[in-house]
């Protein structure tokens, strides 16, 4: 039995992140972080949703994913992700101590 449903991805205000479902792009994220997909799934049968991050390496969890399963009965399924901007530590400069006789 296919019965549609609707798949809602909510992000913290991510645009542009292409949504893929059994390894296939079929949205993209607005520019409020939102997207919608219907699913033309079997009831009962596992899908995998991916937020592609490959274009946007600083966030983390890179490249998140979830399982579900396609209910029998029509709901929403939500994929709620929450992003971090990642920033590299830079490394202070350490300053070399040099032996011998100092200049005063």
């Amino acid at each position: 039995i296919v019965q549609p449903q609707v798949l809602l991805v909510r992000t913290n205000g991510r645009s542009g992140l292409p949504v893929m479902v059994l390894g296939q792009a079929v949205a993209r994220t607005d520019s409020q972080g939102v997207a919608q997909v219907v699913l033309h799934e079997k009831s009962d049968e596992e899908i995998e949703v991916v937020l592609d991050t490959s274009t946007h390496p600083a966030l983390r969890p890179a490249m998140p994913r979830r399982r579900f399963t396609v209910p029998r009965v029509q709901q929403i399924l939500i994929f709620d992700q929450e992003f971090e901007e990642y920033r590299p530590v830079k490394k202070r400069r350490r300053h070399r101590h040099r032996s011998g006789p100092r200049r005063l």
